[in-house]
């Protein structure tokens, strides 16, 4: 089953209280950590029209590179479901692929 994966990047914070409004760096750190998932092996050949289906990738920067959703909780609910819908649609796909091979033996 082909990988997939999630990245949350949020740096800014905007309505919190009692604590830093700002993390700096998170950005970056989520932009390396992007580049290490691309250069893995599961992930190093992914055509790029899959990209986005296989990295998740929620930010509250808009420009963030790859940002499939937003970053408040509804946004990454439906990323989870994004992800939850993928591993379904592609457990079925190889369970009619195994039918299929077992009907043909």
């Amino acid at each position: 089953m082909p990988a997939r994966a999630l990245i949350v990047a949020i740096e800014n914070y905007p309505n919190i209280v009692d604590f830093a409004k700002v993390l700096p760096g998170t950005h970056d750190s989520a932009k390396k950590f992007l580049s290490w998932v691309k250069s893995s092996t599961k992930f190093a050949n992914i055509p790029a029209a899959e990209e986005p289906q296989r990295i998740i990738i929620c930010s509250d920067d808009p420009a963030f590179p790859g940002r499939t959703h937003g970053a408040n909780a509804q946004d990454i609910r439906m990323a989870l479901d994004a992800l939850e819908r993928l591993g379904r649609q592609l457990t079925s796909a190889m369970m009619k692929g195994t039918e299929a091979t077992q009907k043909a033996d």
